[in-house]
């Protein structure tokens, strides 16, 4: 992560709100030292919760996913699915869906996103390329990728990525936005 951070302007670091239970704020000083190690200053970096169409975090939600000890200094938002003035267009993707997503991820030098995998009951998996769809996507592309076309066929089921048509999407949402480094994890009862 360091050597790709040398040189680079604004980070934006995508977590996930609270509905999705990562332990964000265990790496979050990971992610923040390689960062500085190379020059990047706090005041440079943007953490956005990716709520997709979720409420924004409460101050208290904010504080566990970042972890008290990372606030010191960085940007701190939710994202807005709503707010066209805060979104970004960046293509449509081969099954038809209007990539829109946070222009203030959009406008960073540095893009990193911190999830977890898991199966998903309709993506295959959860991880990296949801935080970008439907994470920090608008509404309408989210509407999009979940119509009902997409979510009947055989393929979006729990598992599966190959012929996934809601995976190939995220997929291609997440290409559109260059995602230049994730995180995932993999959670035990721990």
């Amino acid at each position: 992560l360091h050597e790709l951070a040398q040189g680079a302007g604004r980070v934006a670091i995508i977590v996930p709100d609270s509905t999705r239970g990562v332990p964000t704020a265990r790496v979050m000083s990971l992610i923040l030292e390689e960062l500085g190690c190379v020059g990047v200053e706090r005041k440079d970096v943007i953490v956005v919760i990716a709520t997709g169409v979720h409420r924004p975090a409460t101050e208290e939600e904010v504080i566990d996913i970042v972890g008290p000890e990372n606030l010191d200094g960085i940007t701190l938002m939710s994202h807005d699915p709503y707010d066209g003035e805060k979104l970004v267009y960046i293509g449509k993707t081969l099954h038809g869906t209007p990539v829109e997503v946070s222009r203030a991820v959009f406008e960073t030098d540095l893009r990193i996103a911190v999830g977890k995998v898991e199966p998903h009951e309709f993506a295959g998996f959860s991880g990296g390329r949801k935080l970008v769809l439907p994470g920090i996507a608008s509404e309408r592309t989210i509407g999009i990728n979940h119509r009902p076309e997409m979510l009947m066929s055989p393929e979006a089921r729990p598992g599966r990525l190959l012929e996934n048509p809601i995976h190939e999407d995220m997929i291609e949402a997440a290409d559109m936005l260059k995602i230049h480094f994730t995180v995932n994890l993999v959670l035990n009862q721990f």
